[in-house]
């Protein structure tokens, strides 16, 4: 099947894109930069031909159910289906005409297998292909996981070996404990005896009631003691706390009488007086410090004077100031500016005369200003013209040595000589370096072979009961170890159940004996009736009154009837005997009411005991027919291998010992047949050998070892010869082309070097030059043009700062005179710098003297103000404080005082009270304060802390008592409920989680045998893949890695580990590396060649199928990338192959090495321009 073309009119972040993929191509390259859609479409391949996921992740764009996929397929005979899908659980399938079409359509095209082994088998990308690599390391090389992993694509082939194993041993070990199927077993057994312990009699019941309610009634003793004592302590505690405060309120009561009774003043009296007497003593001392400020700033606003004139010009003299730094500056810079502007021109001068010596002045020399674009193309031109003339005389020298070294090279291909053929020994060299040493393998397998047969005959001797050969024991059918070894757990099981039915029988018998011997002693002490002997003396009695009742009335009775009920006396007589007989037995009853219950309880527990122990007994005779069931069946199972079986746990010992020596059987055989296989391989490669040495005519001796190091040392020095050959050949053409290089280039040069030639004429003819002028002379005279017309620029701006720097002078000189002249000063005696100086030393002092009035009148004004405030403030305090005395009927200020304390005491002693009688209540337990003032008579303080000592002492050592009694309690609660709960119910839930934990054991042992099962199983078809296919595949990717590696590795072949397993070995130089001595990109590479080679044999059995690669190669190397495109070009010849990638170097690389009718080259989005390729973008 192959596929004709993908169309995906809603798919992802495609909108009705389509890619062609082209028939006669083979292999198709799928380029796309990262976010192009590369993995949307590798995904749509999948889902076109087994169904959109539920889950897909392609409906970020489009709605779910607007996804469309449409594809074309083609089978090799020419069978074509085109159909397009959409994403619904069902009728998700339609022909192009929307007809809808079954999914058993798709079938026939994809071989019958399902996604995950579409995608496992014809599909790989570079992380499982990483992954494959680094398998084959952990499996050793193993060949026969190797290959098979590689066949299926099914990654961690050995972690699912080794999981099913392990998973296995988790379930079940023949000697394990901890393992699900040992522990439930021992479980089981452990339930069934607690099951059979669960009985209780009636002596131990009575004993455990009594004992259960006479600790109920010492608890009960013992919490009434601790309560009345603590209650005692409570008491105690309370009246050593309110003691001492009722002391204290009694002191509080007394004081306060005291004090008597005081006039009512208001509660801020007190508050009222402090605040009055502190203002009016304040309030007075300022006043005089207030007072005395006044009078000081007066006197001294008298003797200060302010100038006037100096402040009216203050503005001008601030102005002066400010410009004074400038003027000084301009004043000391003017004579060095005008000699700058002199130098200036005088330099501007000289270099005109160098341009044109006749100059007399500055005048017209704006005529040496070019344009910019004549100047830029000067320098351009100058440019050129050092780098031809540094490339022409190179181009020269090239010249001359190409020619010499070409005509040196076709001297030495002519004195060279014929070449040897040695096309066959190389191949027959090559096929020996893959088989390695064959003689020395011969010899060590034959070794090997004999060592194994001498073991295998001393260890078959003592392998009893077996008495045949080693090749009949191979042959026998033996039972499987997992069967042997659930045997070995049955049979455990029912030694063990016999072993727990036997104890329980014994126990049972006991009980029943104990019981018996209770009975007798009951019996013993005299009859004990029974309510059933009650009802039987009764219904005696009601015959007879029947009988009475009946001859009274009718006057005859049946005479039979008669003689059964009174024999040989009167009726009448028999009659009282039996009421006689009936009240005493319900006396005696009445009587023995304890006894009867005691006795009628005992019967029923026996019988229940001999119920029990007929259980027990035919458990044991079934257990007795399920064991000969066993033992029956566990003789049938070693009914074919002729040997009478020992125990099952014997046979499960001799099983493994017998599963060693098969092995180390194979071990023999395969030793032997592999040393005759190379012996054959042996003659056969000295034959070939003696012919290819006699066909290049040397003379053949001895045998394959000394044959194959004449033919190597024929072959290297044949080799060595080629390469010289090759070599001198690679050469010659290089020179060739150097040398054609070197012509053109020299042409090449001369040609620019007119051009040249003709662009400098033009330039120098539109700057007015000679024809004759140089480029050095070109550069010299635009360099001292642009350096004329800079000292120009420099001489006007000089002159343009003198003329500035005089203005400013002038002008400042002037207006310090003015300023000068209005205050009184003589302009003429100063300088202009120290007249400005000198005015604004005026102008401070006059704006200080200002500044200095003006602060004193606001701090007078302010004093003024103050001083009638305090005025305010006297007059008010000495009005509160003649208040206050008229309130308090006083006549001074120092009564009031007094009174004040005075009061202020009252006031803390009534809170005081407050708060002590608010403790005596909070202490009190709820007593009133009559209460506890009664209560604390009653003690003395002194002896509490005694009486307080012995009650603790008591509470101590009652609560330990009752802790003590209460563990005992409970002890004995717990089993008297559990006792009075019935033991039967404890032992129906034994017996359920008995039931519950042997369901549990027949599952785990069920799962134990399915992974066993499986783990052979796999086993085996891993084995026999190996078995079928080694040979093809093997020689095949011996030939793929070859590729792969560039030649690095010449073959595979199989070969042997220490443990004695065939595994896959590299043949690299005549040396065998295993899978472990590779680097990580080899093992790439040679599960790569594996799985190539194992799709490929898939190819030769059935219908081709798609080869789906997405960026494989990203870890390889340029050359051995190279190399892998080759080996994928050549799959192409037989299925279609499509890679992927977003490596643009890649298919550039393809595009260069692979034919163009062999490859097709898809890009998905843009590709960059600075690297095209030869390739559709999608329709």
């Amino acid at each position: 099947m192959r596929i004709d073309y993908l169309r995906l009119p809603a798919f992802g972040l495609f909108t009705d894109e389509t890619i062609h993929f082209a028939p006669d191509k083979g292999l198709h390259i799928i380029y796309g930069r990262n976010e192009a859609g590369k993995s949307t479409l590798l995904q749509a391949v999948s889902d076109a031909l087994f169904g959109i996921p539920r889950d897909s992740k392609a409906d970020f764009i489009h709605r779910a159910d607007s996804l469309r996929i449409e594809a074309g397929l083609s089978l090799s005979d020419g069978t074509q289906l085109a159909f397009r899908r959409r994403k619904a659980l069902k009728k998700a399938l339609f022909d192009l005409n929307d007809r809808p079409l079954d999914e058993d359509v798709l079938a026939r095209f994809t071989g019958g297998l399902t996604r995950s082994e579409f995608e496992s088998m014809f599909g790989l990308d570079h992380m499982r292909l990483r992954k494959g690599g680094r398998e084959l390391l952990e499996a050793g090389g193993s060949l026969a996981e190797s290959l098979f992993s590689a066949a299926s694509g099914l990654q961690a082939l050995r972690r699912r070996l080794e999981q099913l194993n392990s998973e296995a041993g988790d379930l079940f070990k023949p000697r394990g404990s901890k393992q699900s199927v040992n522990s439930l077993t021992k479980d089981f057994h452990t339930l069934k005896q607690e099951l059979n312990a669960e009985i209780l009699t009636f002596g131990k019941f009575e004993e455990l009631e009594k004992a259960y309610k006479q600790m109920g009634q010492q608890l009960e003793e013992l919490e009434r003691k601790i309560a009345e004592a603590v209650s005692c302590q409570q008491k105690l505690n309370r009246i050593a706390i309110t003691k001492p405060i009722f002391a204290q309120r009694q002191v509080v009561l007394a004081e306060l009488e005291e004090l008597g009774s005081l006039p009512p003043l208001a509660p801020d009296s007190r508050e009222r007086f402090a605040e009055y007497s502190t203002a009016l003593r304040q309030a007075a001392e300022e006043r005089r410090s207030t007072v005395s400020r006044q009078e000081r700033l007066e006197q001294e606003l008298a003797e200060l004077s302010v100038p006037q004139e100096v402040l009216a010009q203050a503005a001008a003299i601030d102005g002066l100031q400010q410009g004074l730094g400038q003027y000084r500056q301009a004043a000391e810079e003017l004579p060095k500016l005008q000699e700058q502007a002199d130098a200036s021109r005088q330099k501007a001068l000289n270099k005109l005369w160098e341009l044109d010596p006749s100059a007399y002045d500055l005048e017209g020399i704006e005529r040496f200003r070019l344009p910019v674009h004549l100047v830029e193309s000067a320098k351009e031109l100058a440019l050129r013209f050092g780098a031809l003339e540094t490339d022409l005389a190179a181009a020269g020298q090239d010249q001359l040595k190409t020619g010499t070294e070409l005509e040196a090279t076709r001297r030495a291909l002519e004195d060279f000589g014929p070449l040897a053929d040695t096309t066959m020994l190389d191949s027959l060299l090559s096929e020996l370096n893959r088989a390695g040493d064959l003689e020395q393998a011969r010899d060590e397998k034959l070794k090997e072979a004999k060592a194994l047969r001498s073991s295998l005959e001393m260890a078959l001797r003592g392998l009893t009961p077996w008495t045949g050969s080693m090749e009949d024991l191979a042959a026998a059918r033996l039972p499987l170890p997992a069967t042997v070894a659930v045997s070995a757990a049955r049979a455990g099981e029912l030694a063990q159940e016999r072993r727990d039915l036997c104890r329980a029988v014994q126990e049972l018998q006991k009980q029943r004996d104990t019981l018996d011997k209770e009975l007798s002693r009951l019996a013993a002490t005299g009859g004990i009736p029974t309510q059933a002997d009650l009802q039987k003396s009764r219904d005696h009695r009601d015959t007879g009154w029947q009988l009475v009742r009946k001859a009274w009335l009718q006057g005859s009775v049946d005479q039979e009837a008669r003689m059964a009920f009174a024999g040989d006396k009167s009726l009448a007589e028999a009659y009282e005997q039996s009421v006689a007989a009936a009240d005493r037995v319900a006396d005696e009853l009445l009587a023995a009411s304890d006894r009867a219950a005691r006795y009628q309880a005992l019967k029923e527990q026996k019988e229940g005991v001999e119920q029990d122990l007929r259980q027990r007994e035919a458990e044991l005779a079934g257990l007795a027919e399920r064991e000969r069931a066993f033992d029956e069946e566990w003789k049938g199972l070693w009914e074919p291998v002729k040997i009478e079986p020992r125990s099952p746990e014997e046979m499960k010992q001799w099983l493994e010992l017998t599963q060693k020596l098969l092995e180390k059987y194979q071990q023999a055989l395969a030793a032997e047949r592999d040393a005759a296989g190379l012996e054959g391989r042996i003659q056969h490669f000295t034959q070939r050998l003696e012919a290819a040495l006699n066909d290049v005519g040397q003379p053949a001796r001895g045998g394959l070892s000394e044959l194959r190091t004449q033919a190597e040392a024929f072959c290297q020095k044949a080799l060595q010869r080629r390469g010289e050959h090759r070599l001198l050949i690679e050469r010659l053409r290089e020179q060739e082309a150097e040398a054609e290089k070197a012509k053109a280039r020299l042409a090449e040069l001369s040609s620019a070097r007119e051009t040249w030639q003709q662009e400098w004429q033009g330039l120098l003819q539109t700057v007015g030059l000679p024809p004759a002028t140089t480029v050095q002379g070109a550069e010299q005279f635009f360099t001292a043009a642009a350096e004329l017309l800079d000292l120009v620029e420099r001489l006007r701006e000089a002159e343009g700062r003198v003329e500035k720097a005089a203005v400013f002078t002038a002008a400042f000189s002037r207006k310090a005179a003015e300023a000068a002249s209005q205050i009184g000063l003589d302009p003429e005696v100063f300088t202009a710098d120290r007249l400005v100086e000198t005015l604004a030393e005026l102008s401070r002092e006059a704006t200080s003297a200002q500044a200095a009035r003006r602060e004193k009148e606001r701090q007078l004004d302010a004093e003024k103000q103050r001083l009638a405030e305090l005025d305010l403030e006297l007059e008010r305090a000495k009005t509160g404080l003649e208040d206050l005395m008229a309130e308090a009927a006083v006549q001074t200020q120092e009564e009031l005082a007094a009174l004040l304390d005075r009061q202020e005491r009252q006031r803390e002693l009534k809170q005081r009270l407050g708060e002590l009688e608010d403790q005596l209540l909070l202490s009190g337990g709820g007593l009133s304060l009559p209460q506890l003032a009664a209560e604390v008579q009653e003690v003395e303080l002194d002896s509490i802390a005694y009486q307080l000592e012995r009650l603790e002492a008591e509470i101590q050592s009652w609560r330990q008592q009752k802790n003590d009694l209460h563990e005992r309690f409970g002890v004995i609660k717990k089993e008297y409920d559990e006792k009075v709960e019935g033991s039967q119910t404890k032992a129906a839930q034994a017996a359920e989680k008995a039931q519950e934990t042997l369901a549990s054991l027949a599952k785990a042992a069920g799962r134990y045998l399915q992974l066993r099962a499986a783990g052979l199983i796999l086993q085996r078809a891993v084995e026999r893949y190996q078995e079928e296919y080694q040979d093809p595949v093997l020689k095949r990717a011996g030939r793929l890695f070859a590729q792969l590696t560039a030649d690095h590795f010449q073959d595979l072949v199989a070969d042997y580990d220490q443990q004695g397993r065939p595994v896959i070995k590299g043949l690299r130089g005549g040396d065998l590396v295993g899978v472990e001595g590779m680097s990580d990109g080899t093992q790439d590479q040679l599960y790569l060649a594996l799985r190539l080679a194992a799709i490929e044999n898939f190819l030769d059995q059935g219908e081709p199928l798609p080869f789906i690669a997405d960026d494989l190669l990203v870890n390889f190397d340029d050359f051995r990338s190279g190399a892998a495109l080759g080996v994928l070009a050549q799959l192409a010849e037989r299925t279609q192959v499509i890679l992927f990638t977003h490596h643009l170097a890649l298919v550039q690389q393809a595009q260069s090495i692979l034919p163009a009718d062999k490859l097709a080259v898809h890009c998905l989005g843009e590709v960059p321009e600075q690297m095209p390729l030869l390739s559709q973008q999608l329709a």
